[in-house]
C-alpha cells in the first residue's frame, strides 16, 4: 500500500572523513519502506539475484563527489553541509520504479526498466 516519508538531515557515505555521496536521511513510515524492501529482496532472490549484503540505509542522494577529496577539502565540504538545515519535506510513496544506473565519466545515466503503482490489486 502507498505510504508517506519525509526528508531528514544531511549525511555522507561512507563517512564524513571521506565523503563520496551526500544524502538526505529519510523518516516517516520506515516500517512500510523496510517491508517493501524485504519483499523486493525476497522476490529478486527467488529469481536468482544475490541479496544486498549492505545494511539498509534509506536516503535520498543529494550529490556525489567525483574524486577522492584531500582531508582538508573533505572537512570543508562536511562543515558546509553541516551548516545546511534542509526543511523536512513530506512525500507520498505510491509508485515503485526499477532503475538501472550506468556510471559514466560525465555523470550517471539512469534508465527506467519498469514501474508499478503501489496498492493496485489490493482491496
Amino acid at each position: 500500500a502507498p505510504f508517506r516519508l519525509r526528508t531528514g538531515n544531511l549525511g555522507a557515505f561512507p563517512n564524513a572523513d571521506a565523503p563520496r555521496v551526500l544524502w538526505l536521511g529519510v523518516d516517516g513510515d520506515l516500517a512500510a519502506l523496510r517491508n517493501l524492501r524485504d519483499d523486493l529482496e525476497d522476490a529478486f532472490s527467488a529469481a536468482g539475484f544475490p541479496r544486498d549484503r549492505r545494511p539498509f540505509s534509506p536516503h535520498v542522494t543529494a550529490a556525489r563527489v567525483r574524486d577522492r577529496l584531500p582531508p582538508a577539502d573533505a572537512k570543508r565540504l562536511m562543515s558546509a553541509a553541516a551548516a545546511v538545515r534542509p526543511r523536512p519535506t513530506e512525500f507520498a510513496v505510491n509508485r515503485l520504479s526499477l532503475m538501472r544506473s550506468d556510471r559514466r565519466p560525465g555523470g550517471s545515466i539512469y534508465t527506467c526498466l519498469g514501474e508499478a503503482e503501489l496498492g493496485l490489486g489490493r482491496g
